[in-house]
């Protein structure tokens, strides 16, 4: 890039002048103390002639036209001989520039030629210090110390930059390069002042001097004597050491020196001569390298005729001190940036975005890594991006990217994880949060919703250790907290006063957030809140932690301005006022390294640099513009910068699997390195678990898909209810954590399998699964669906063990038989849209609304349901000129049955044909679930996570629970129908296709058919036969083990025992095994007893309990084993259970119907159950051992 401007060459006439050219030169940057100019000088010639003889010619350069130099402020040095190149970087323009030198005649007076300057980078800081040139790859290094970054650049193009070390240090100035060995050395001045050593591409890094250092600034390598040489401020001293020997230290002091700051900067090496600039005394100082004894010491001005000023860095540019390498670079050809390795190897890196080749490792790509560090900000329907030297790049174009654009969209808040390369970020227009895998390609799936119907999210923040989320619901006045999925979702804190901004400090275990007037402290768990800052009145916003720095900043839009105190409350400081912003409206604000940035409300994001304290803004620099008339929002710098990793040495104290050995849901971080593990709503810790008590009648049940977590709910105030967990009235919540789920939107119970079965979406595919309420670590899959269905509702149908669902892509109604889970049966019904159909379980009737005349129907599931039937269907209820019904659900208790059916925001009841409004909500509140118990509705909305409730009587509405991810498909299941008598209709056996529904033609009665019932029956006789030998051999099997029955039917638990074998008969075939709190089995196959009660596939079935740690059935035996007070577990669902007698049962394949203990297929094992197999068991009658904790005791 090259500028309009150009540069004055001036000779001066006083002395036998030449002009700044390609000849051995002293050069040296100093800055006018007239009119603050700085400009490069020099003295041409050899040093050891006209240290003797006097200086006979004098340099100088600057810009021509009188606005480009007042902005120039020249620093930092270095040279290419080769290509006759000189590099400076300029803190007024922000930039590093290049110039090429040509030779010029000698002449009297002042010679003028115009010069190209061309940029090589655009946007440091104003303070990079240190400078060199790799003149063997051509790559330029310095040091930034305000941005913390060591870079390099290809200095034969524009801004191909990489920075390659940027963690570890504070404040890097001096820097020096050995191609030879392919060595890169820099100091830095920061709380921990030293000089580290790493390779030219900043790797294999090591502390080379970290003692007796205070303030070293300017490094020369002495390549010929194999010396390093610093100066160090505050000793006021010169040092070397040898490059491969730095305990051997050799230290001139300046003995004339007595400031306390010191003034010694910039440092050369050449021949015999030490060259230092002394901003003290404004002279350039030279001493002897071997003795230390200054020689001389001159006016840096070097004439009276030119400006006097303050002298900074100074180099020697000669060709002796670059001597020729024939570098692997000339044959690498990278297409970035080529990196010395010492001798004439080297290796290609590219610039900050871009990632090598993995063909030809010199070409680079666009990277999969996301550039970093930006700001991101959210601006209306944008999240945009911009790198973060935008903020020193006022003379060069900013590139603005916004990467995730959607139209009437509101973004608002931001949250992120740099260690994931994931972003979060709130929108209110969806009510949802979003989480982001960057870099993000719209198209692809990397952007999923992890929370929705949230309420007014105003801030989000990362707990970067613990992968936990946190966020702020100002209308809702919530504090909430899950896993970074989303997952486990609860209330932190409750009845806050419009909870702004959040932010937390995962490295003490500390959280912080923002109401109107007031930022309040407290544990990561929510414990020890208390207030940290209070200003009243004011209108506290957007906030953020500089924890590397200990500050808290935050927006003030009482000012307007933004405010920072320490991390501990004190220091509390304005950092930007009201006459400063011109009144500008600020949202949020962020920080790196010694910049902030904040949106101003509007469109526009802007960059300031702050002082080394708290107490004031240094400068307001710039700012940016979205094209869009949107308002910009939340603002973060995406950077490790703001999320710093746990000290060395310190470990994370929620790195455990937390699913085994840890927290099973939640691990909050607290103070001193400590945790605490918590539960979600629903459940009750014990021993770092999370557990609940399900039940199995009278309760709300509800789907939480972020969560993953069913919810009962208990209608029954004398039920004992769990831990109220999360502070709310929510102690009659019981959860049901589904595992294995991806997104579970729509959930059923089934009263005699006691089992969840819910719709579970997928990218790839759609299913039914289903889990057993008090075994939850397995499930099973019942159906796979096609991806094309549009499941909009799913009931179990208790007394025919089937499922139903609907899809409202082709408005029909699906019958599911779990005997035959690939036979997908269509129902009669069409036109079925939403959540528009219920069951009649005690009935058998199905009533639906048909979505295009709103007639609400019934069918009967023994007679006129199935797509086949001759029987038609009733219209129960016509005439509906209301909107149009959603859904509907049965009132159960009621036996006339009334219908209640809810639209928008109506909810209606439908009883022997007439309809009766029961409730009005807001037209903003979408309906989208109601049920009916006794007077009181039950409903939920589409735009908050809350169940509600209204009492038909006294008209009362209020919450009945909240405070959770998503709210989905809310049902009531009170007491099972008991007593019926109807059966199901047989299923038409053709399988339902994507197309239609193949029927079967009616069967014609032929002499075919006729004799195969003839056959029929004389194999059923057999079979017959069959069976009372077999009921024979077994009354005498238990005959003779009467006296072991007789202690089984004697023990509390065999009530619970006694029912496995019925409901083994729920099993689907083919099942692998199950495992609960009470029962497992392996299906195995092995020692198959042909005359066990249990199915044969059943025979290897196993016990476990608080006092029953294992026992078995084998042979259709039951073995126990007692457990020593040395292995007694506690806490686990059901202590009521005591410890039995070491007993012998034997199960009949009888049980009571209605205390069915519920038992599920497994994919593993159960580490809550200990299990036994055949060969570990007795095998002699009568055989007993015993072994202290191992013991077992069984009998035969």
């Amino acid at each position: 890039m090259q500028l309009s401007v150009h540069l004055l060459l001036i000779a001066e006439a006083l002395r036998s002048a030449s002009c700044l050219s390609h000849e051995r030169t002293l050069m040296w940057t100093i800055k006018s103390i007239a009119d603050g100019s700085v400009d490069i000088r020099g003295v041409p010639g050899d040093p050891a002639d006209w240290i003797v003889n006097g200086i006979k010619r004098v340099s100088n350069s600057y810009f021509t036209d009188p606005t480009s130099k007042q902005i120039s402020r020249r620093l930092a040095l270095a040279f290419q001989y080769s290509t006759k190149r000189v590099f400076f970087s300029d803190q007024g323009f922000k930039q590093i520039f290049r110039i090429v030198l040509e030779p010029v005649p000698s002449a009297n007076g002042t010679v003028y030629y115009s010069v190209p300057i061309e940029v090589v980078y655009g946007g440091i800081s104003t303070q990079v210090n240190g400078m060199a040139m790799d003149w063997a790859s051509g790559s330029l290094y310095w040091t930034d110390a305000l941005y913390n970054w060591i870079t390099v650049a290809n200095a034969s193009d524009y801004n191909m930059a990489k920075h390659i070390v940027f963690t570890g240090f504070s404040r890097p100035m001096g820097l020096a390069v050995y191609p030879q060995k392919g060595q890169l050395f820099w100091s830095s001045i920061g709380a921990v002042p030293k000089i580290e050593r790493s390779t030219l591409g900043g790797e294999s890094r090591v502390n080379f001097i970290d003692s007796d250092v205070d303030r070293p600034l300017g490094l020369s390598v002495d390549y010929k004597a194999g010396h390093l040489y610093w100066i160090d401020d505050l000793r006021d001293t010169v040092e070397r050491v040898p490059l491969d020997d730095p305990t051997s230290r050799w230290t001139m002091h300046i003995g004339y020196r007595h400031s306390l700051t010191g003034k010694l900067f910039g440092l050369a090496v050449f021949e015999d001569f030490i060259f230092a600039t002394d901003q003290l005394n404004m002279t350039i100082d030279i001493f002897n390298k071997s003795s230390g004894v200054m020689i001389k010491s001159f006016n840096a001005s070097v004439t009276v005729n030119l400006p006097k000023g303050i002298p900074y860095d100074i180099l020697m540019y000669d060709s002796s001190l670059q001597e020729e390498i024939d570098s692997d670079c000339n044959r690498l050809r990278c297409s970035d940036i080529c990196i010395s390795d010492g001798g004439r190897k080297a290796h290609c890196i590219c610039q900050e975005g871009s990632s090598l080749s993995l063909e030809d490792r010199s070409s680079c790509v666009e990277s999969a890594t996301f550039r970093m560090p930006q700001y991101l900000f959210s601006v209306g329907e944008a999240l945009c991006g911009v790198d973060v030297i935008a903020a020193d790049q006022e003379y060069v174009p900013i590139d603005v990217r916004c990467f995730y654009n959607v139209s009437g969209h509101r973004m608002v808040a931001l949250g992120f994880n740099v260690y994931e390369g994931v972003l979060f970020f709130s929108d209110q227009k969806d009510r949802v949060i979003h989480r982001m895998t960057l870099p993000n390609d719209v198209n692809s799936s990397a952007i999923d919703v992890i929370v929705a119907n949230t309420g007014y999210v105003s801030g989000l923040a990362v707990d970067w250790i613990a992968d936990n989320l946190y966020w702020t619901v100002e209308d809702r006045g919530l504090l909430m907290v899950s896993r970074v999925t989303g997952r486990y979702a609860k209330v932190l804190l409750r009845g806050l006063d419009r909870p702004q901004s959040v932010a937390v400090n995962p490295l003490n275990g500390t959280l912080y957030w923002a109401t109107p007037d007031t930022i309040y402290i407290a544990n990561m768990d929510g414990t020890n809140a208390k207030i940290l800052v209070n200003i009243p009145r004011s209108q506290f916003d957007g906030m953020v932690l500089d924890i590397r720095a200990d500050l808290l900043f935050w927006v003030d839009r009482s000012l307007p301005g933004i405010r920072s105190c320490r991390m501990n409350g004190s220091d509390l400081a304005i950092v930007l006022r009201s006459d400063v912003t011109q009144n500008m409206t600020l949202l949020d604000v962020t920080v790196y390294q010694n910049y902030i940035a904040w949106t101003d409300g509007l469109n526009s994001v802007y960059f300031g640099m702050t002082s080394s304290s708290s107490s004031s803004l240094v400068n307001i620099l710039r700012g940016v513009r979205h094209a869009a008339a949107n308002t910009s929002h939340d603002i973060i710098t995406y950077d490790f910068y703001l999320q710093p990793p746990l000290d060395p040495g310190k470990t994370n104290p929620c790195d455990i699997d937390n699913d085994v050995h840890g927290c099973s849901q939640l691990c909050l971080l607290t103070p001193s390195s400590g945790s605490q593990c918590s539960c979600s709503a629903g459940f009750t810790l014990v021993d770092n678990y999370c557990v609940s008590e399900p039940l199995t009648h009278d309760f709300l049940l509800f789907v939480d898909p972020y969560s993953k977590i069913a919810y009962q709910y208990d209608l029954n105030p004398m039920t004992p209810s769990s831990e109220n967990v999360d502070g709310s009235e929510n102690g009659r919540l019981r959860g049901i954590a589904l595992r294995s789920a991806n997104i579970p939107s729509l959930v059923a119970y089934d009263y005699q399998l006691r089992e969840i079965f819910w719709f579970d979406e997928d990218r790839l595919k759609n299913s039914v699964k289903q889990i057993s309420i008090f075994e939850t670590v397995h499930y099973h899959t019942v159906s796979t669906l096609s991806k094309e269905m549009t499941v909009s509702r799913l009931e179990a149908v208790d007394n025919y063990g089937d499922l139903l669902l609907t899809d409202s892509a082709t408005g029909s109604v699906f019958l599911i038989s779990l005997a035959n889970t690939n036979n997908l049966q269509k129902l009669v019904m069409q036109n079925v849209y939403e959540s528009a159909i219920a069951v009649d379980e005690c009935a058998g009737d199905i009533y639906w609304a048909d979505g295009v005349t709103n007639d609400v129907n019934r069918c009967n599931l023994s007679e006129s349901c199935f797509s086949d039937s001759a029987v038609e269907f009733t219209t129960v209820f016509s005439a509906w000129n209301k909107s149009r019904i959603l859904g509907m659900n049965i009132v159960q208790s009621d036996e006339e049955k009334t219908v209640i059916v809810w639209t928008e925001n109506e909810i209606h009841s439908l009883r022997n044909g007439a309809s009766t409004l029961l409730l009005i909500v807001d037209e903003s509140f979408s309906l989208s679930g109601a049920v009916m118990a006794d007077n009181i509705i039950y409903f939920t909305s589409a735009f908050h996570n809350a169940i509600f409730q209204h009492d038909t009587k006294t008209k009362s509405t209020g919450v009945t629970v909240d405070g959770f991810s998503e709210i989905s498909d809310l049902k009531l299941f009170l007491s099972p129908c008991r007593n019926t008598s109807y059966t199901i209709a047989p299923h038409p056996s053709a399988p339902y296709t994507e197309s239609a529904v193949q029927k079967k033609d009616e069967a014609k009665l032929g002499p075919g058919a006729i004799a195969g019932i003839v056959i029929g029956a004389i194999v059923f006789l057999l079979l017959l036969i069959l069976l009372l030998v077999l009921l024979v051999v077994l009354l005498r099997r238990r005959r003779d083990k009467q006296a072991a029955e007789t202690a089984a039917y004697s023990n509390p638990t065999y009530d619970r025992l006694s029912s496995i074998a019925s409901t083994l008969s729920h099993m689907p075939e083919g099942a692998e095994g199950f495992s609960s709190p009470y029962v497992s089995f392996n299906n195995n196959n092995e020692g198959e007893n042909k005359d066990s009660p249990f199915p044969p596939a059943y025979n290897d079935l196993y016990f476990s309990d608080e006092a029953i740690a294992a026992t078995g059935i084998f042979d259709g035996y039951l073995y126990t084993k007692e457990v020593p007070e040395c292995e007694k577990k506690s806490g686990l669902p059901f202590p009521e259970v005591s410890a039995v007698d070491p007993a012998i049962f034997l199960i009949g394949a009888a049980g009571d119907a209605e205390s069915k203990v519920p038992a599920r297929p497994s994919t593993g094992d159960d580490p809550s159950v200990t299990d036994f197999h055949p060969s570990s068991l007795p095998t002699d009658d009568d055989a007993t051992h015993a072994d202290g904790c191992n013991g077992f005791s069984a009998k035969k």
